[in-house]
């Protein structure tokens, strides 16, 4: 019955070309371990794209259908949430609390969940933690922030958690390596 199947569908939707080797490397193995093997009975979807190819691209996965979708970082999450509230998404990087996809980390409800490398709570601890490393003698400090949709929460936090570590930050946006310089 099983070989009569269709073959269960993962899709990734990414900013970063790199972050497939990721995907095949850390999870590919442990959905290998729960008896899913790409090739045999998976297929999986990567596509990678800029934030404004974001919508159309989670509009294609969607179609697809497939049983569950990982979201690497805000960009996507956003656009993927807009296409689906009814496929699994599981978010790396994106704060779906902060994008109010979901209730909470531990208990997220509908249909997003994940972990967070970069979220309002986090960014503000960072911030502490870069006073405690600069010390009394540093005034002001410098930050290259994303234009991701979740800096807007951050900023506040931010501002406030430097304002404690007694030092001024002084927020630059980036879009991409473009505007670096």
């Amino acid at each position: 019955v099983a070989a009569a199947q269709a073959p269960a569908r993962l899709a990734v939707l990414s900013p970063i070309a790199s972050s497939e080797g990721a995907v095949r490397r850390w999870v590919l193995p442990e959905l290998a371990r729960a008896g899913f093997t790409e090739g045999r009975n998976l297929v999986v979807d990567f596509r990678v794209g800029s934030l404004e190819a974001f919508p159309a691209l989670a509009r294609a996965i969607v179609a697809e259908k497939p049983g569950a979708i990982i979201s690497i970082s805000g960009g996507p999450l956003s656009a993927l949430r807009a296409a689906t509230t009814t496929i699994p998404i599981v978010s790396a990087g994106g704060d779906p609390v902060g994008l109010g996809f979901a209730a909470s980390m531990s208990r997220p409800g509908g249909n997003v969940t994940g972990f967070v490398i970069s979220g309002a709570d986090l960014d503000a601890k960072r911030m502490e933690l870069l006073g405690q490393i600069l010390g009394p003698g540093v005034s002001v400090a410098g930050m290259l922030l994303s234009d991701y949709p979740t800096v807007p929460l951050s900023e506040p936090l931010m501002r406030d958690a430097a304002r404690q570590g007694g030092f001024a930050p002084v927020f630059v946006t980036a879009s991409g390596p473009a505007d670096y310089e």
